[in-house]
């Protein structure tokens, strides 16, 4: 789990599905990790989330984006385009978290620069495995730039 070091490591989950927004919040707040991550619901606010633009001027700087690719608007590989081509956003690291376990989605994602890829599970169960290795790996094991 994190320590106090690594404690200024905040996510920024982007995804439509308020059912998976649920099953990751509860296995975040069950690893105690759910005062790290916030939540948007499509492209188009996680750009502005970013962006730092309103409504969310006073937001935490996102570390790592955990983004769906399958949403209304703008899709998570639009959203990942965009990053990838903003100077000030360009080093965020984006994980893929989506449902689909297709090889041309994952090869598209790392292709357009994803930092990683996650398929979704199904089992309610399964998401505490998902949070506590983004925990172990991007929380406690990785080391971020300074800002």
């Amino acid at each position: 789990m994190a320590d106090e070091g690594q404690g200024s490591v905040h996510m920024l989950l982007v995804d439509d599905e308020p059912l998976d927004v649920r099953m990751m919040l509860r296995a975040a707040k069950k690893l105690k990790l759910d005062n790290h991550i916030a939540t948007v619901e499509n492209g188009e606010a996680a750009l502005k989330y970013l962006r730092r633009e309103p409504p969310y001027e006073d937001a935490r700087a996102a570390d790592l984006v955990l983004l769906d690719l399958n949403m209304p608007g703008l899709t998570g590989y639009d959203v990942l385009a965009r990053i990838k081509a903003d100077p000030e956003l360009e080093n965020t690291r984006v994980v893929i978290l989506t449902s689909s376990s297709a090889d041309a989605d994952v090869l598209k994602s790392y292709a357009e620069g994803a930092s990683a890829f996650i398929t979704k599970p199904f089992d309610p169960a399964d998401w505490i495995q998902i949070v506590d290795a983004l925990d172990e790996f991007w929380i406690s094991l990785v080391r971020y730039p300074p800002t």
